[in-house]
């Protein structure tokens, strides 16, 4: 059983996550930490990551929900997992309907935060932060935001037709957007 935290770079996914984790009992990985863990096996498949990576190109959707996948088998079937930024295209969301014939998705969470605000915020975070993140710089900010858009428009309708998608305003202080949410997982 499964949830999913889309939203856009800078919205409070990582902060939000950690909230409904302490809250909820739940069980948190992303894509990318698992992608990161897997890099660091000798495995055929970190070297096939490796690879592509190095070649520039992005890990196919087949792989990722793989990884997904693998880790969700370790833990106990009545487990609720939050999946942190997954989906992030159509090809995620075909990989895993494709595979995960046996997960359940209880709902999708999209936190709605404006790119000026996002900005703001990644902006202010790379200001304070001891461990600098090669994407908190501009230019690349821009660029996450286009292509988070464009994918999330590209798959949303699909997204609120099959799931229960939770659409919260997370311009707000983070208490309120945590308060507003646990208001609307009430609901599911």
């Amino acid at each position: 059983v499964r949830n999913h935290n889309l939203s856009p770079p800078g919205a409070g996914k990582n902060t939000i996550c950690d909230k409904l984790v302490s809250k909820y009992d739940l069980i948190q990985f992303g894509a990318g930490d698992l992608l990161r863990e897997e890099l660091k096996k000798d495995s055929e498949r970190a070297n096939t990551i490796k690879k592509i990576m190095q070649d520039g190109k992005i890990v196919p959707s087949e792989i990722t929900t793989g990884l997904l996948l693998d880790k969700m088998s370790t833990y106990s079937k009545d487990k609720i997992i939050l999946i942190d930024g997954f989906p992030r295209n159509t090809p995620n969301i075909d990989s895993w309907e494709k595979l995960s014939t046996n997960a359940k998705v209880i709902c999708i969470i999209n936190l709605e935060c404006s790119k000026d605000i996002c900005t703001e915020r990644i902006l202010k975070r790379a200001e304070v932060s001891l461990n600098k993140r090669i994407d908190d710089d501009k230019e690349i900010i821009e660029k996450r935001f286009n292509s988070h858009f464009k994918d999330f428009s590209d798959m949303s309708n699909h997204l609120k037709t099959n799931y229960k998608m939770i659409d919260v305003n997370a311009e707000k202080d983070v208490n309120d957007v945590f308060e507003d949410l646990v208001s609307k997982l009430k609901d599911i």
